[in-house]
């Protein structure tokens, strides 16, 4: 059953993550910075791409990685939610202790 409860953790958590990134960036790209967006629509030369994330404001790269701590914090708490293991136990597990 916890093996269930941890697999079912780590899924929601990701589920609930992973809109919450999709919808920052999207601001960034429509509202915050859409001139680097429609530059870097369809692009996909690498060379390209390293280009412009150079010319890019670090405000846009700062958003995007405000995103992902914002979706990845909010996934970890769902998966906290989700799987009630005893701090203990949870420990044990991942110093391999018997």
């Amino acid at each position: 059953m916890r093996v269930l409860r941890s697999i079912a953790a780590v899924v929601l958590g990701f589920v609930a993550a992973s809109p919450v990134m999709m919808i920052v960036e999207a601001i960034n790209g429509r509202v915050l910075c859409p001139e680097l967006a429609k530059a870097a629509e369809g692009v996909t030369d690498r060379a390209a791409i390293r280009a412009l994330f150079a010319g890019a404001p670090a405000g846009a790269l700062l958003v995007v990685i405000a995103g992902w701590i914002l979706g990845s914090s909010l996934g970890g708490w769902v998966a906290g939610l989700v799987v009630v293991l005893p701090a203990a136990w949870a420990g044990a597990k991942l110093a391999r202790v018997p």
